[in-house]
């Protein structure tokens, strides 16, 4: 059996491209309120800067898990609990639309926690963090405005 060499490009695996589809999804989706809503009212700041968060988690989710994999588990973890606090935040909303990116990260942070045969509870313990600071955020920037 063939050893890779070092030099060797790594493919960037299943949790990494579903965390490139959960950037590209969110993308759309931002981009479609942006035109939407944008005509409707102003967008700066709040909605506009929810929107930019929306798609900067999952694209910071794709780089931590092709650059350091453990790490990445873990971010891709915190990013679907925040996610999934917005969605849950803002059904109103906008926030069902980014329901599939938020099972796009949760599902690569679950591949990755498989193929990495790490422990579920520290994962679990990441996703609530992260679903607890994106909620106070959005509970405090609301409250401020």
């Amino acid at each position: 059996m063939m050893d890779q060499q070092p030099n060797t490009p790594r493919s960037p695996g299943i949790p990494a491209l579903l965390a490139a589809a959960a950037a590209v999804a969110a993308l759309a989706a931002a981009i479609r309120i942006w035109r939407v809503v944008g005509s409707q009212q102003p967008m700066w700041p709040l909605p506009a800067l929810y929107l930019i968060e929306m798609v900067t988690l999952p694209v910071a989710a794709c780089v931590a898990l092709l650059r350091r994999p453990a790490a990445g588990t873990a971010f891709a973890w915190a990013a679907g609990g925040a996610t999934c606090s917005f969605v849950v935040l803002g059904a109103w909303t906008v926030g069902l639309f980014y329901l599939p990116i938020a099972l796009l990260l949760l599902g690569a942070g679950i591949i990755a926690l498989m193929k990495s045969r790490g422990r579920l509870l520290p994962s679990l313990l990441m996703a609530v963090l992260g679903a607890a600071l994106q909620a106070g955020i959005m509970l405090v920037v609301v409250a401020l405005a």
